[in-house]
């Protein structure tokens, strides 16, 4: 698929904005994160422009071709992450769940905090439930626009997260960053 070249120019300040609005600090920690968020969006990226390649779309409807449905889709692609993130569950959260089977006082719990409203089987439910009507939303939504267009939604959204979070934890803002969020509507513009 190809793009004209003012799509191009126009994800430079998308991109740029993102990326000033998220400056500032430097930390070991936030070096860390910064590697896993470029390494979450190549691979959303890639899984954005792979999904619109085998996904049908409702103006391609041929019956000699070996497209998946939504739901196969979903299902394989949801399966291949179980297994994938496995090994990644059992080096971390396995050893601290068989220490707290063995030693229920190993887990330590809060002393001042407040009874959950539901059990954890109703948040595991709601989690499940919500993540599942997203990534139909989602490829609904991607077989109708194109991987650049679903992309630049998903960027708003981020930059939406963002100025909550300023907001919701009273962080100030360097002109910097200020900026950088600037920028970003500027390029969505």
């Amino acid at each position: 698929m190809r793009y004209s070249p003012k799509t191009y120019v126009s994800l430079l300040p998308l991109t740029l904005g993102v990326m000033l609005a998220c400056s500032f600090d430097t930390s070991a920690s936030n070096s860390i994160g910064l590697l896993c968020a470029f390494g979450s969006a190549l691979v959303f990226v890639s899984s954005n422009i792979f999904f619109k390649k085998i996904m049908p779309s409702n103006t391609t409807q041929h019956a000699s071709s070996h497209k998946l449905d939504k739901l196969n889709l979903l299902f394989y692609s949801s399966g291949m992450a179980f297994l994938l993130m496995i090994p990644i569950w059992a080096t971390t959260d396995l050893p601290a769940l068989l220490a707290a089977a063995s030693d229920p006082e190993h887990v330590a719990h809060p002393a001042h905090g407040h009874a959950a409203p539901h059990s954890a089987r109703a948040y595991l439910f709601a989690n499940g439930a919500v993540h599942f009507a997203q990534n139909i939303i989602a490829f609904v939504l991607l077989a109708r626009v194109s991987p650049v267009t679903y992309s630049i939604a998903s960027l708003v959204k981020r930059v939406a997260v963002i100025c909550a979070a300023v907001v919701w934890f009273a962080q100030p803002v360097h002109p910097v960053q200020a900026f950088g969020i600037a920028l970003t509507f500027v390029g969505l513009w």
